[in-house]
């Protein structure tokens, strides 16, 4: 049975994950104190709590990387601020080139990243290898290195913003689950609940891969549908550590990470592929909130083989656990952000395409600015 819920909000918060907290702790932040979050299961459910959780400043435009340096200002000084402890390791991200074509992209990136204050520092592969030990370097021109990227315990980052924003006097409901949009001559007037109705002056979207089901009641076409996303996680390996820096192999379609887990190091290996699998349901079930996709290893062969190729130990060492999440991922690859057309005061902040840890602890402070 859901529990009870305040009747009304200034703001209304719909979703609980890395999104909706970060929204709700700087709306709080920039002195808005009638916000009300609403989750339907648990905080820090969704995509969010089988995230990677690598967080990179290097990113294709000035406004991404903005966002992303918001991020990981935040998320480096959560456990002092808030007293709840989000995993935040400062190991640095290995950017891997294995041709001149990369490099010069990758030069052109760090050019812009620079001017924005972002430390980078091109290195040859012998370099790369020492950064990240067990590596094949010898297909490699070269790399970069950025020394204060991180990661972060994903579904303890929700958390402590959830206990930021409650002290700030935010209200979060858990087990309230959004069944509609109260919207009248094109404004949102709030939410319908299966706890009842709730008035707000403004309702943002933070919903995840719930949010397109959401917004479609009211009229409002959100484009993005949830996407399989595969990671897997080694049996340990000697000389592997959770502080191993976050490395992609853009080439290979792939990044990895190290690992702490029972007898030693392992390696974390993810993949971006090139053709995708929809996850294809008419709709996302209200339940899903902690759960995973049963583990795709066909999908993933071509990602294992790159894996194998850049860490010729993972052959030996095989695999112990593989996670198969579904993410948000939209047509241009590119954030959904901003107040909607169609609907006066319903705001969206969703999409992330599987950078969310990355970019929503700044993407809600941009939210809560606009």
């Amino acid at each position: 049975m859901a529990q009870p819920a305040p009747s009304s909000a200034r703001v209304v918060i719909v979703g609980g994950g890395i999104a909706g907290t970060s929204v709700a702790h700087h709306l709080v932040e920039a002195g808005w104190h009638d916000v009300l979050l609403l989750e339907q299961n648990q905080i820090a459910g969704g995509t969010t709590f089988h995230a990677a959780g690598m967080v990179s400043c290097l990113r294709v435009s000035s406004a991404m990387m903005r966002v992303n340096q918001e991020s990981a200002r935040l998320y480096a000084g959560l456990a002092a601020s808030t007293q709840h402890d989000v995993g935040w390791r400062a190991v640095g991200s290995l950017m891997l080139a294995r041709g001149a074509a990369r490099m010069t992209q990758y030069r052109r990136t760090v050019a812009m990243a620079r001017h924005l204050g972002v430390e980078c520092h091109e290195i040859g592969p012998r370099e790369c290898g020492e950064r990240f030990p067990g590596i094949r370097t010898d297909d490699l021109a070269g790399g970069f290195w950025l020394p204060h990227d991180g990661r972060c315990l994903p579904a303890e980052v929700p958390k402590a913003l959830r206990r930021s924003a409650e002290r700030g006097g935010a209200r979060v409901a858990e087990g309230v689950r959004v069944t509609g949009l109260r919207v009248r001559d094109g404004r949102v007037h709030g939410v319908e609940t299966d706890a009842g109705p709730v008035e707000a002056e403004h309702v943002v979207l933070c919903g995840g891969m719930w949010t397109r089901q959401l917004a479609l009641a009211a009229g409002v076409n959100i484009p993005l549908h949830p996407v399989e996303h595969h990671y897997a996680v080694s049996h340990p390996i000697e000389g592997c550590h959770g502080g191993l820096p976050c490395a992609r192999d853009m080439d290979g379609s792939i990044y990895f990470r190290g690992e702490d887990v029972e007898g030693g190091g392992a390696v974390m290996l993810g993949a971006f592929q090139r053709t995708t699998k929809i996850w294809d349901v008419e709709r996302v079930p209200d339940d899903f909130s902690f759960r995973l996709l049963e583990p795709d290893w066909e999908k993933f062969a071509q990602p294992l083989a790159a894996g194998i190729h850049r860490i010729p130990a993972l052959e030996r060492a095989g695999f112990a656990r593989f996670v198969n999440g579904p993410e948000s991922f939209t047509p241009d690859n590119q954030w959904l952000m901003g107040e909607t057309p169609e609907v006066d005061g319903l705001w969206v902040l969703a999409g992330f395409n599987s950078g969310g840890i990355a970019s929503a602890g700044g993407a809600g402070k941009a939210l809560a600015q606009w």
